[in-house]
């Protein structure tokens, strides 16, 4: 009888998984959520065994099952519109911009944050003359829909923190939502040269504002707007150049090799922010050819994905500009690859998301 049972569910297995895929889609990756699909299994006796064919099968199924953004989208719908959730997927919807929530209240991982970043200096930046820190508004700092908002007074001890060893530029009031992505958290690149100008002279560096060529790529939609797999908000990908940006190169400082600066064929990946910088990477250099370090200073950009799009737009004040992302890069190895001189600055720029994460450095 029990052989008969195992049968029956062998069999099972096989018409389920049949039927399954020929109801699915045979896509690989999702456009709508810029990610890979899970893979469908193969079906052997090993797999099926002990257990891993079914829940792996399960898996492929919730990720190909036939119309699946359109039903997710039509959930959010029914949420908002039918059950008057304002919130849904902890983003909500203002004027075609869609905002994450974030009323973090707890001050402690900031503080971490601060901690680790103080250690930072301590052990490689405290040579350098010039030291400065910033951290980025979310996106919904700047909604007018009466939510809980980020309450700026957790901050209180990374403040005091960061104080002790560099002096803060303050970007709230530089800021407004069209700074960002309508679809997405980050920047929008063609919006911020004048942050960036203005970052440049608080630091005393001069600036002399270059005629800027647009180019545009195409539309994409971003990760707030995947959350909520929306089609209708959609976000233009565009990225300014100007004749003396052709003589900066970038490098990836761990592997050597050459990048390029804007990746326009971004599109077909899985995160077109990745246009900027060659996306995540733990240590970048952006080099003029004529810099001359005896003479040049470099700024040192202690960073995470913001800055990649605010970085080429600061080579109007610097020759060299090394970015850092610490969430790449362990600390104790940082060494190998930097040599600070008196002559450097050092600029800590952190969005607020990213701080309220200290376990992400390393």
């Amino acid at each position: 009888m029990k052989k008969y049972i195992l049968s029956f569910v062998f069999f099972f297995i096989l018409i389920l998984g049949s039927v399954g895929f020929y109801f699915t889609s045979k896509e690989t990756v999702s456009q709508t959520e810029r990610r890979k699909l899970y893979p469908y299994p193969k079906l052997t006796v090993q797999e099926l065994q002990s257990g891993d064919y079914l829940r792996e099968l399960e898996q492929a199924l919730q990720d190909h099952f036939i119309f699946r953004d359109d039903l997710k989208h039509l959930q959010y719908q029914f949420k908002h519109t039918i059950l008057g959730q304002m919130v849904v997927n902890e983003r909500f919807c203002e004027d075609d911009y869609i905002f994450r929530l974030f009323a973090m209240k707890e001050a402690e991982p900031f503080k971490q944050s601060a901690l680790y970043y103080q250690n930072l200096q301590e052990q490689y930046f405290q040579k350098a003359a010039k030291q400065y820190y910033s951290y980025i508004p979310n996106k919904d700092f700047y909604s007018s829909t009466k939510l809980p908002q980020f309450d700026l007074s957790v901050l209180a001890d990374y403040q005091q923190i960061m104080g002790s060893f560099s002096q803060e530029i303050n970007l709230d009031n530089q800021l407004t939502r069209d700074h960002y992505y309508q679809s997405d958290l980050h920047w929008r690149h063609e919006k911020i040269a004048p942050l960036a100008f203005d970052i440049l002279q608080q630091m005393s560096r001069p600036v002399t504002e270059p005629a800027f060529i647009a180019h545009e790529l195409g539309y994409f939609v971003g990760s707030d707007g995947r959350a909520l797999a929306s089609k209708k908000i959609q976000d233009a990908l565009i990225y300014q150049t100007w004749p003396e940006l052709a003589d900066y190169e970038l490098v990836d400082l761990v592997t050597q090799k050459p990048l390029t600066l804007y990746d326009t064929q971004v599109l077909e990946q899985l995160d077109p922010y990745n246009l900027y910088l060659a996306g995540p990477q733990a240590l970048l250099s952006l080099t003029h050819v004529d810099f001359n370090p005896q003479s040049d200073p470099t700024l040192y950009l202690i960073r995470d994905s913001y800055a990649s799009s605010l970085a080429p737009y600061l080579t109007h004040g610097f020759k060299r500009i090394i970015l850092i992302d610490m969430r790449y890069i362990d600390q104790k190895v940082l060494g190998r690859f930097i040599d600070v001189q008196e002559q450097d600055t050092v600029y800590y720029l952190n969005a607020l998301l990213m701080l309220s994460k200290p376990e992400l450095l390393r």
